[in-house]
């Protein structure tokens, strides 16, 4: 699969990873990923209709080769993501789309179409789950990975960059290497 890869900053200057494959002058096709995947998860969709879509995908905030949010967690809304799909599509000059969502994608273009409905020209949406994962996955076992889950997401957001700057020193350290041999 041959993507090209751009940065463009979206509505509120989050820079955002975008992947581009495909002629052209092609009409688009909007991918919009699960929560956690790439653009690599739609592959065997690219390769088939290669010559038949110009296809455009971008990495969820904070996410791949997307930056962090500039607004922190606020940020990180379905509603931000959905802005983050029409700022793409406006920094490349698309007014009309198809788009295909797939997973938490099925939210982030409900919501861009919701807001820019006559903007698309088809809406395909996949496996997408209504509201709050947490709340629609429901059941026992669900509810018992919840209070294990929520505890750990609160103490990594209070800890946020933390291991990034313990990362970044170990990596500097020149002693790393021979002790990793």
């Amino acid at each position: 699969m041959e993507l090209a890869r751009t940065t463009i900053a979206s509505f509120d200057g989050t820079p955002l990873g975008v992947q581009l494959s495909g002629p052209l002058d092609a009409p688009v096709l909007l991918l919009a990923n699960g929560a956690g995947a790439t653009v690599a998860a739609y592959r065997f969709i690219i390769e088939r209709f290669a010559q038949s879509f110009r296809f455009v995908s971008w990495d969820y905030r904070g996410l791949y080769g997307s930056g962090r949010p500039v607004r922190g967690y606020e940020g990180l809304e379905v509603a931000d993501h959905a802005k983050d799909a029409l700022a793409v599509l406006d920094a490349l000059g698309v007014e009309r789309f198809h788009a295909l969502g797939w997973s938490m994608g099925v939210q982030v273009l409900l919501e861009a179409q919701r807001t820019a409905a006559r903007r698309f020209v088809t809406l395909v949406l996949h496996n997408g789950v209504p509201g709050k994962t947490w709340e629609t996955l429901g059941g026992a076992s669900m509810n018992a990975l919840r209070r294990f889950v929520d505890p750990l997401l609160r103490a990594a957001q209070r800890g946020d960059g933390l291991a990034e700057r313990l990362l970044a020193r170990a990596v500097d350290w020149q002693a790393l290497l021979p002790l990793a041999i």
